[in-house]
């Protein structure tokens, strides 16, 4: 009997049970994206007002954004600088909508340095916790299918 409870607890999880073990980490994934493409490039497109950079306004946002994305996508493969605590995950994630009224703002107040500086911290936060939340799921799981299975699970709510 001993044999069979051991292997019970082995044994294959349910995608709903994984779900139910990972809420968090997939309402962080989706809330990340959910942030990012109300932001971007929605909501950059709209800011259609005069700039020194003319047309090339648009384009230097849209690199910026992308360049800090790789950026933070690499910060956690150096020691000691990935957010592993589920607690510290959620809280950085919900700390990101503080970026809406600063787009707001800053689309309404600013000129177009400060509106590159939160674009470029929009793509530096979403690439660099999406690779903690991706990388911070699966760990807690001893069987290797099951590791997969939750990294598998979390990409849903990309």
């Amino acid at each position: 009997m001993q044999v069979d409870t051991n292997l019970e607890k082995l044994g294959r999880l349910s995608n709903k049970q994984l779900l139910i073990e990972n809420i968090d980490y997939a309402m962080d994934m989706f809330l990340i994206y959910l942030l990012t493409l109300s932001i971007f490039p929605g909501f950059l497109s709209e800011d259609t007002g005069s700039h020194s950079l003319g047309s090339w306004y648009a384009v230097v946002l849209i690199a910026m954004f992308n360049v800090w994305d790789l950026v933070g996508r690499y910060i956690p493969l150096l020691e000691g600088a990935k957010l592993e605590s589920r607690k510290g995950l959620v809280i950085a994630v919900f700390a990101r909508f503080l970026l809406i009224p600063a787009f707001y703002f800053t689309a309404k107040y600013a000129d177009q340095g400060w509106m590159i500086v939160l674009t470029s911290f929009l793509g530096l936060s979403g690439g660099y916790l999406t690779v903690c939340i991706l990388t911070s799921a699966p760990k807690g799981y001893t069987v290797r299918f099951l590791c997969h299975t939750t990294h598998v699970r979390a990409s849903y709510f990309l």
